[in-house]
Order: structure tokens, then sequence, then C-alpha cells
């Protein structure tokens, strides 16, 4: 399906307005907020290049909506409300997600068949170099490498598979949404 405003507008346009009002206290000013995300995603659409990846882009609008919103009223006392609501509690989440996610990745580790389970697990969770797992497992470097790619590989398919993830422009995990069964259970 072609992402378009109006099918965006339909979608997400409760979900946004929750969302910007959980950083902006302002009635009014969320409405202007929300007019600019839909303003933005308007004249940015056709450079979308990843219809599937719709949800993360309109978030992402959303938020430089609100990070413009702050700047431009610096020196006041929303400036403050920046600090507490955008500033401190939005990491504060973010680095949640992160650690849930990450307490997923040893039991899906675990699931990789013995070769790659032990590259991936030295590496990954033990912290030790390539080099150094390579040795350990007595392989070439570039067997070892080839492991450790494969089996992140394998436990990269194995998250997308049970969860739908939402990403910051430094790719870095934001949110996450389940897509069937439960993906605290090693998925």
């Amino acid at each position: 399906m072609v992402a378009t405003t109006e099918h965006i507008w339909k979608d997400y346009h409760h979900a946004l307005q929750g969302y910007v009002q959980s950083r902006v206290s302002n009635s009014a000013d969320v409405d202007d907020i929300l007019q600019n995300v839909f303003l933005r995603i308007h004249n940015s659409i056709d450079g979308l290049k990843d219809a599937d990846r719709v949800q993360s882009w309109i978030y992402q609008i959303s938020r430089n909506c609100i990070i413009d919103y702050y700047r431009s009223h610096v020196g006041t006392k929303k400036n403050e409300a920046f600090d507490e609501k955008f500033a401190i509690q939005e990491p504060d989440n973010n680095d949640l997600t992160r650690q849930q996610i990450a307490s997923w990745i040893i039991p899906i580790i675990r699931q990789l068949p013995d070769n790659y389970r032990e590259a991936v697990y030295k590496t990954e969770i033990e912290g030790k170099s390539q080099s150094k797992v390579a040795e350990e497992l007595g392989i070439s470097l570039s067997g070892t490498k080839s492991r450790i790619q494969r089996g992140r590989k394998m436990v990269k398919k194995i998250l997308v598979d049970c969860c739908q993830f939402e990403f910051d422009n430094r790719g870095r995990v934001i949110d996450f949404e389940e897509k069937g069964g439960s993906c605290g259970d090693g998925c």
C-alpha cells in the first residue's frame, strides 16, 4: 500500500496527538505541533523510501517538531518543561526499552547452533575481541568473523520475527511492539 498523507492521518492522528500531548501541556500548542507534523509529512512523503517504516518515520518527524517547539521557547518557563519531559524522561524510557531488549539477548543466543552460539556469546556478552575468540576456538580470524556475522544475523532475525522495532535517527531502538508471543521469553 502506498502511504499517503490521508492514510497516515486516518491511521495515526489520534496516536500522534496522544504522543504530543504527553510531551507538551498546552492543548493549543499540541494542535499547532500536530499541524506542523502533518505538514512536514505531506511535504516529505515522496522522500519516504520504505513504506514499511512509515511509523518510525512519522514519530521521528513528531519528535523533531516537539524539539523545534521547545527550542522556539528558549528562555521561557516552557523550556524548563522541555528539560523535564523531553531531555530527561525520553532517554530514561529509551534506556529501559534497550535494557528490556538486551535481557532477551542471552536466551536468544542460547538458541543458536553451537558454533555460532560460542562465537557470538564470547564477543557480545563476554566482550572479547574477535582475534581472542578465534584463538580460543582454534579457528582462523576470518572464520570467526564469519561465524559472528552469521550469528548476529540469526539473532536479528529472531528479534525481528517477534517484535516490530522503532529506531531513532542514530539507529538506536527507542520502542518496540510484540508481534505475537512474548519477546521476553527469548521469542
